[in-house]
């Protein structure tokens, strides 16, 4: 059996149509609308955990205050490092000298 040009443009012809039916029937007019499913938690346990919620929903005020004060303090504490630095003071304490160590000129005494 073989195809003449004719032919051969029916069968994409009709290749194209199915095609383009599938597409609009599965993709484009497809049902959007979600399927109703059972509750899996029950009302009490529901409620509990919306308590839960609500008081740890109640504690990010608290939180967030805490949370600013820290970084205020670090900000000054880095403000003051780099004062520092740029004033060329060592923000360490001076270590103290050990007694009895060998001197600066390559340890004799």
């Amino acid at each position: 059996m073989s195809f003449g040009s004719l032919d051969r443009k029916t069968a994409i012809l009709w290749a194209s149509a199915v095609a383009v039916i599938l597409i609009l029937r599965f993709f484009v007019l497809a049902d959007r609308s979600p399927a109703v499913v059972a509750a899996s938690v029950s009302v009490p346990a529901a409620e509990s955990r919306l308590e839960k919620l609500r008081q740890k929903a109640a504690t990010v005020p608290g939180k967030e205050a805490l949370m600013k004060q820290a970084s205020a303090e670090l900000d000054s504490r880095e403000l003051e490092q780099i004062t520092r630095q740029l004033a060329g003071i060592d923000a360490r304490p001076p270590a103290e000298p050990e007694s009895g160590t060998a001197s600066q000129e390559g340890g004799r005494l």
